[in-house]
């Protein structure tokens, strides 16, 4: 609250908290604003006008903006538009051309400074130029008090939740809590959908993971069996060389067997001949010694030893 004289006449200026603060809860401010405007209806202090300060710096119409211009609608009641100023600010920081298109926006967007403009609210362009502030406060004088539809509501009785300023707010929460409400199943839906996406992208990995072990599998199995057939086949091969080698040292252990054979045999037979051999001889002799033969006769004995000898040696006479 601030009091101030302009050509001697007092003006108090009441400075309320804005909507849409970072720590305060828009309810929580309309109950603050309700709560004063009530306290000053009960002790017959009522207003003679509003100012309404938007910033013609920004280039577009917030959510939050919107709301306080449908809180102020609510909290005044159309009847007190004409007693309203809205005030565009700032205009040193924008130029001519941007500063009057964006006041047309204002003038022309529904929600915005459309409806009360067209009941009776007026509009001013300022600066930073203490000057035409106090021209628009001089307009207030003469202007009859106004009380406001929230006071006239509250002097009735009703709960701040029951007013036209409480529903709106109501009304706000609720679009809010149900947008809130309405974002977040969306976003779970979205989460869902992509744990889905998700689970569908890990199972098919894991399909194409187990397809690959498999084939992996079949190829060690493969060359596990291509080893063990080459094995066999190696250990075959040994058993095969092995078995030649045994034979072969089996044919040669029994020709060693056979050349020894025949060399007892020779030896045996070597010595039966020489026994013969022996023998004829002595027969012979025998035959010279007991006989008296005839030269004729002695030369046919001479045959015949001759002819024992040669069997004989030839392995024909036996013992």
């Amino acid at each position: 609250m601030y009091d101030t004289t302009i050509n001697s006449t007092g003006f108090t200026l009441i400075d309320t908290p804005g909507f849409d603060d970072t720590e305060i809860s828009d309810h929580d401010v309309l109950g603050i604003i309700a709560e004063w405007l009530h306290e000053r209806y009960e002790a017959g202090q009522l207003l003679t006008g509003i100012f309404y300060l938007q910033p013609i710096t920004k280039n577009r119409a917030e959510g939050s903006v919107l709301r306080s211009l449908a809180l102020l609608e609510k909290l005044c009641g159309p009847k007190n538009f004409k007693n309203i100023l809205l005030i565009s600010t700032f205009w040193n920081q924008v130029s001519e051309e941007v500063g009057s298109r964006r006041e047309r926006e204002m003038l022309e967007m529904a929600g915005f400074w459309k409806s009360m403009k067209e009941q009776g609210a007026k509009t001013e362009r300022m600066a930073r130029d203490y000057d035409r502030f106090k021209t628009a406060l001089s307009a207030m004088v003469g202007k009859s008090c106004i009380s406001l539809q929230i006071q006239e509501e509250l002097h009735d009785g009703k709960a701040l939740q029951e007013t036209m300023a409480g529903l709106s707010i109501d009304a706000e929460a609720r679009k809010m809590r149900e947008d809130y409400e309405h974002e977040l199943e969306e976003t779970r839906l979205q989460a869902q959908e992509e744990l889905s996406k998700r689970d569908k992208l890990l199972e098919k990995v894991r399909n194409q993971e187990a397809a690959r072990q498999k084939v992996v599998e079949k190829e060690a199995e493969r060359k596990a069996e291509n080893a063990r057939k080459a094995e066999k086949a190696r250990i075959s091969q040994l058993e095969q060389l092995q078995e030649r080698n045994r034979r072969i040292k089996q044919a040669e252990l029994d020709r060693q067997a056979k050349i020894e054979e025949r060399k007892q045999a020779e030896r045996q037979r070597w010595q039966e001949v020489q026994a013969s051999q022996a023998k004829a001889e002595r027969l012979a002799a025998d035959i010279k010694d007991g006989y008296r033969l005839s030269w004729l006769q002695r030369e046919s004995v001479d045959r015949d030893i001759d002819y024992i000898r040669t069997a004989a040696q030839a392995g024909i006479l036996q013992n």
